[in-house]
């Protein structure tokens, strides 16, 4: 037994030594490896339920969150908790008992984490029961922005972040700062600080980096918060130093400092109200001081904002409260009498007037406005429309009422609107009030039903007196402001009144004033006149008619340099109107019958075309255009004298008497037209015309001749049909009759050809053609025109002085000069022929003028015809003397030599050969020809071209 005893004490005392020494060697492994606390602090609150997390320590987090992938063991007397190693953290596994509060000294255990490569990890923990935790720690703004300038240096500070926890106990409020995520550009401090890490120029400026931080407390259970924070790198940073110099409720003036990092171009000024911006303004970049004008109040919230503005972008700076409000600034400084200094805090604190480079700037008093209130605000101008009809309200000063007669009463009556222009203080400008009928003015109402009754009244008035009666009414109507034709005028055009007014004038031109007794030609006088009146009230452009066209009234722009337009005028009138050199109006009348002008059938329209204007216009040549009443007869254009009270014909003439049913005419005057059967006329001009219009006939007779063939088309045969080709010579690309067919019929007809492509569709007037400028009628007409008549009078002048030269020769024999006289003749005739042509062709343009200009353009044209008459034969008379000439000159040649010199007879009249050129028999007479060459006789035979030989003739 007692050897049994002590070798059982012997095995205890060994397995105690084996303990003993292992629980040291695990202490010291612990210590040695983990220099932490002896005993972590693991809290939850009172009551937990089952599941609840339980707080660890900072330092047991912070140790435990490397080795999160280690499997967890607990070794502990409190059986309510539990570790999950898939959460790496403390749970309830059981509802908390009311007994753990009591024995909380006693709720101590140990963790081991078993790791991969047989390691072990020992952490002794105390459960502590707290007070449970209300509140989290919160940022001081949900949002943070930081505009970070790229050439901050590495570790600068960024900001600030305010933190707070309103947890009283102190482990509940305790808190860590931490991103969501790891972020290579910032780092944050546990005290909030937010600072630099990396090179911002590596990011594009303006490039928004955005992040999330989060703030969690220790307590149980664990409350944490989370902040949106963004980041822009910038190359300008925001402004220094910015508040507000002087606020007051009128005026406000905001001072700032330039930025730290980079170079502004400008500043943006922005005021907003609660949310939403009021004012914004551009400033230079060399200003620091910022004047606004603003209606504050201390009850608004009002904050304002400088924006810095560089090439890349922009950086804003924080919105920033405006307040107090002051409510006297009181300094020295000049204004006008329009208002007090505007004062703020200068330098050293001085108050002083504001100045800027627009000068002195004061407050000005109600309705004055300017840096120095020098000018008075004013109301613009402003069209209104109510009962009393339209009115434009003309620009006018502040506190000044304006007056404007009522536009439906008779400017005789003295009725007037009135309004006023006042102060808004609160929009700080002059507005409008409303217009105040204090006159009882006419309303538009109460106009039309009076045109109603006259309208009834006018379809039955079958009495001159009655009638009269209407167009009283009608022309009183036109005496009011609405319908007057003053450049000045308040008030506007009425159109429904001007619709019917239209309608009671469409009602008394249908009547038939024949049926009505007594004498009706004032009574028809009287109401066209009241009519073209009307249409001299229709606004431009505009167009107004009566309900079935009997009345078609229309103020037309003529606008210079416009294309000629076709206007429509009712259905029986159509208006072509030329281009012309200014701007014009031209008021058109159509009436679908003429029954207040007699002789003209009722069915006959009646077109009035007038101007404005009242200067005299140039040429004017329009086209017009009336539908015919029937086809029984052919009708003609008439214009209707004023001053004879008859129809005429003067001035206008018919174009087309069936033009797509029209009657087409050519007017170059203004005034009444209208349409009358040709057998109403005489026409005391027609023999004129006639002869005109058979003179060419009358002319060609001069020329005829007896059956023989006429000597021109003999000549122009043999000299471009029959013309021989010389051998000898190298011909050329093109003959004689090829030039003389290019220059004479496919030049005009090239011009003519381009003359019509570039006026097709055009309605061509000739007169205006020769008045304007024109490339085409200079290019086509003018420049052929002035070179031909130029050579033509230059040879002419040139032939008789060449001639008259020769004459005084003396060594010239008298049979030479015997084809002088002819040549001289010839030229001089020449001159007269182009002056009688030149004088019938501007006649024949201002033909319509008068009877005179017919008769000497008939004179004229005849004594062109004789001119040429005489002309060819001179001409010819010349070439048959030359002729004769040459036929019996006695040639002379060489004969010792093989070479034939013959000169005609040119060295005995004169003429001396060029020293430098020796002339050749095959020069004059080519092989083949007729012309014969003997030994002792050379003469010229008849058939070699004349032309060749004498050179006079070929001039002229």
């Amino acid at each position: 037994m007692g050897y049994q005893s002590k070798q059982f004490m012997r095995q205890c005392l060994k397995s105690d030594l084996y303990s003993i020494i292992a629980r040291l060697i695990l202490i010291i492994t612990f210590k040695n490896s983990r220099l932490i606390p002896d005993v972590f602090d693991v809290r939850i609150h009172e009551g937990a339920d089952k599941g609840s997390r339980l707080t660890m320590s900072q330092e047991l987090q912070k140790s435990t969150e490397p080795l999160g992938h280690c499997f967890g063991q607990l070794e502990t007397d409190v059986d309510w908790i539990e570790w999950k190693s898939s959460r790496s953290a403390f749970y309830t596994s059981a509802q908390m008992p009311l007994s753990a509060t009591k024995n909380s000294n006693n709720l101590v255990g140990t963790l081991h984490l078993l790791c991969a490569g047989n390691q072990m990890h020992t952490f002794p923990f105390r459960v502590h029961i707290t007070h449970r935790n209300h509140h989290p720690p919160t940022f001081s703004k949900n949002s943070y922005k930081f505009h970070v300038p790229t050439t901050l240096p590495i570790g600068s500070v960024i900001g600030m972040l305010e933190v707070k926890d309103q947890d009283p106990v102190i482990y509940n409020s305790e808190r860590k700062l931490a991103f969501t995520k790891d972020e290579p550009i910032v780092e944050i401090l546990q005290d909030g600080t937010f600072k630099l890490k990396s090179d911002l120029s590596i990011l594009t400026p303006y490039t928004p980096q955005r992040m999330q931080i989060l703030a969690i407390d220790y307590g149980s259970p664990q409350l944490f918060t989370i902040a949106n924070i963004t980041v822009i790198p910038v190359t300008v940073s925001m402004v220094r130093e910015l508040h507000v110099n002087v606020a007051t409720e009128e005026y406000q003036i905001f001072e700032w400092e330039h930025p730290q990092y980079g170079t502004v171009d400008k500043y943006r000024l922005s005021i907003r109200r609660d949310d939403q911006v009021v004012y914004e303004e551009e400033l230079e970049a060399a200003k620091t001081l910022a004047l606004t004008k603003i209606t504050l109040s201390n009850t608004m919230n009002v904050s304002f904002q400088v924006t810095a503005i560089d090439e890349n972008g922009e950086t804003s700076s924080e919105w920033t409260q405006i307040g107090p409000i002051d409510r006297d600034v009181i300094c020295k400084g000049e204004c006008s009498r329009g208002g007090t200094p505007l004062c703020y805090v200068g330098s050293f604190n001085r108050i002083e007037q504001f100045v800027d480079s627009r000068g002195a700037h004061c407050l000005c008093y109600p309705g004055f406005m300017g840096v120095s209130c020098e000018t008075i605000d004013r109301c613009g101008p402003e069209r209104t429309v109510d009962i009393w009809g339209g009115v434009d309200w003309t620009e006018v000063n502040t506190n000044i009422s304006l007056l404007v007669p009522c536009p439906y009463n008779p400017v005789t009556e003295n009725k007037f609107l009135e309004r006023r222009c006042s102060w808004d203080s609160e929009a700080g400008r002059a507005i409008w009030e409303r217009p105040q009928d204090r006159n009882s003015c006419q309303t538009q109402t109460s106009v039309l039903a009076h045109l109603g009754l006259i309208g009834t009244y006018s379809a039955k008035a079958a009495t001159i007196s009655a009638i009269n009666t209407v167009t009283r009414f009608v022309r009183d109507l036109l005496s009011y402001p609405s319908f007057s034709r003053e450049l000045s005028k308040h008030a506007q055009f009425d159109q429904k009144i001007a619709e019917m007014t239209a309608l009671i004038l469409d009602a008394v031109v249908q009547a038939d004033l024949d049926r009505i007794p007594g004498n009706t030609t004032m009574l028809r006088a009287d109401t066209w006149r009241v009519i073209e009146s009307f249409s001299l009230t229709l606004p431009i452009p505009y167009s107004l008619s009566s309900p079935d066209n009997g009345i078609h009234m229309k103020a037309i722009e003529w606008v210079k340099h416009a294309e000629p337009n076709d206007n429509l005028i009712g259905k029986k009138c159509r208006l072509q109107l030329p281009s012309t050199d200014e701007n014009h109006v031209i008021r058109v009348v159509c009436a679908s019958n003429g029954t207040l002008f007699e002789l003209l059938e009722p069915k006959s329209p009646v077109i009035s075309v007038k101007p404005d204007s009242e200067e005299p216009f140039g040429s004017t040549r329009m086209s017009i255009y009336l539908r015919y009443p029937d086809t029984l007869d052919n009708y003609t254009c008439v214009y209707y004298d004023e001053e004879a009270g008859a129809w005429s014909t003067k001035g206008i003439r018919r174009i087309e008497h069936n033009y797509h049913g029209y009657v087409k005419c050519e007017t170059n005057h203004f005034g009444i037209f209208s349409l009358l059967p040709d057998r109403l006329f005489y026409n005391s001009e027609s023999f004129w015309k006639d002869l005109a219009c058979h003179m060419p006939t009358v002319t060609s007779l001069v020329t005829l001749k007896s059956h023989n063939k006429i000597p021109v088309l003999y000549s122009i045969h043999t000299t471009i049909i029959s013309y021989d080709i010389k051998e000898e010579e190298p011909q050329g690309c093109f003959s004689r009759p090829l030039h003389v067919f290019g220059m004479g019929i496919l030049t005009p007809s090239l011009f003519t050809f381009t003359t019509y492509y570039f006026l097709d569709g055009r309605d061509l007037d000739i007169g205006r053609l020769f008045e304007r400028t024109d490339w085409l009628f200079i290019s086509n007409y003018l420049l052929p025109t002035a070179v031909l008549f130029s050579i033509s009078i230059v040879y002419a002048v040139w032939n008789v002085y060449i001639a008259s030269g020769t004459r005084t020769n003396r060594r010239c024999s008298s049979d030479r000069l015997l084809a002088l006289g002819p040549a001289i003749n010839a030229s001089v005739t020449s001159l007269f022929m182009v002056f009688f042509f030149c004088s019938a062709l501007l006649l024949f343009f201002f033909r319509e003028h008068s009877p005179m200009a017919i008769f000497f353009f008939c004179m004229f044209q005849f004594f062109h015809v004789v001119t040429a008459f005489f002309f060819a034969s001179y001409l010819f008379r010349k070439r048959d003397i030359s002729r004769a000439l040459l036929e019996h000159v006695d040639t002379k040649s060489d004969i010792a030599s093989d070479r034939v010199v013959i000169d005609g007879g040119f060295t005995e009249a004169g003429f001396t050969p060029a020293t430098h050129y020796q002339y050749s028999p095959t020069e004059y007479i080519p092989p083949g020809s007729m012309t014969q060459i003997e030994n002792n006789n050379r003469y010229l035979s008849l058939h070699q071209n004349i032309f060749e030989r004498a050179p006079m003739v070929s001039i002229v």
